[in-house]
């Protein structure tokens, strides 16, 4: 095959040409510090990155989930100390009324605390976490538990849970029933055998202001068993967050 000079020069050209096409690339590389800056720079990376970049979203959303997940639970392992600390001093209180020695007068002192402390424990039940009622399943614009007297034992709390995605096909549960930890609302008529921890330190309050001594004595069972019940909740709690 003859070779004309016509020939070489357009060879020539067609040489520029795809060397400046190459340079343009490598300069839009530089200049954006990507590899990739249209899928037609390769087709097959693309899509690998495409999915890379899918997967670091994922990664980014679970870790701000865990993120929460840990604020909730720290909150909720507080508030649970704090209901532990009040049925501890009402146990004391209890035990200490259940002496013969005891005066009326003191029993009717102790009772004015057990209310406090029923009130405490009330308000607990009502506690928020950045502006949410924690203890009332999915339901946390509603608060669970009435303020007012001893109402708070009628009263239903959600049970529903709340789940935080932490990976994939992973779900961890980052709040507590009222239910699970006050117990079961109360049926009218009985109050006086229910497990609901309001009802038994309102009983209780009862039974010190009527200087019932049985009765007394009767709610230091009730109040060991929520208390045990409590601390598996709180056990879970810890275990949660240790996941």
């Amino acid at each position: 095959m003859r070779v004309t000079q016509g020939m070489l020069n357009s060879n020539m050209l067609n040489y520029l040409n795809a060397n400046n096409t190459r340079m343009s690339k490598y300069q839009e590389m530089l200049a954006s510090g990507q590899k990739l800056n249209r899928p037609s720079d390769d087709p097959v990376a693309v899509g690998y990155a495409m999915r890379y970049t899918e997967q670091i979203s994922r990664n980014d959303q679970y870790q701000r989930n865990i993120d929460a997940a840990m604020s909730n639970l720290d909150f909720l392992d507080t508030s649970l100390n704090q209901v532990n600390e009040v049925l501890k001093r009402a146990r004391e209180l209890a035990v200490r009324a259940t002496t013969e020695s005891m005066s009326i007068e003191s029993r009717q002192a102790v009772a004015k605390e057990i209310h406090q402390l029923h009130d405490q424990l009330v308000g607990i039940g009502n506690t928020q976490f950045n502006g949410q009622y924690i203890f009332n399943g999915q339901k946390t614009d509603v608060q669970p538990y009435n303020p007012n007297d001893t109402n708070a034992m009628y009263d239903a709390a959600d049970p529903g849970q709340i789940h935080y995605a932490v990976s994939d096909g992973i779900t961890i549960p980052v709040n507590v029933s009222g239910e699970r930890l006050f117990g079961s609302k109360v049926t009218p008529g009985n109050e006086a055998t229910s497990d609901n921890v309001f009802a038994i330190m309102a009983q209780l309050e009862q039974d010190l202001l009527a200087d019932n001594q049985a009765g007394i004595s009767a709610s230091l069972d009730k109040l060991d068993s929520r208390t045990s019940k409590v601390l598996d909740t709180w056990a879970e709690i810890g275990a949660r967050g240790n996941r």
